[in-house]
């Protein structure tokens, strides 16, 4: 994807690589479907998030339609 940005009446090209599509119940297939015997212990890094919180009908709410804009 290209991503053009406009600094000081210039125009600047920049590259955004793409997101590549990821089966993270594959990779940690152990801990998506463990067995009841095993126990696992698991580090998660803190990362920052954006998530859309609200209620009504997404279908005719203006309100979901600029949060998800906003994403």
């Amino acid at each position: 994807m290209r991503l053009y940005l406009q600094e000081q009446s210039d125009v600047e090209l920049m590259e955004v690589p793409l997101m590549t599509s990821w089966d993270i119940k594959k990779e940690y297939r152990s801990l998506y479907a463990p067995r009841t015997a095993d126990i696992h212990i698991v580090n998660v890094t803190e990362f920052p998030f954006v998530m859309i919180d609200g209620s009504g009908d997404p279908n005719t709410s203006p309100a979901y339609a600029i949060a998800v804009q906003t994403l």
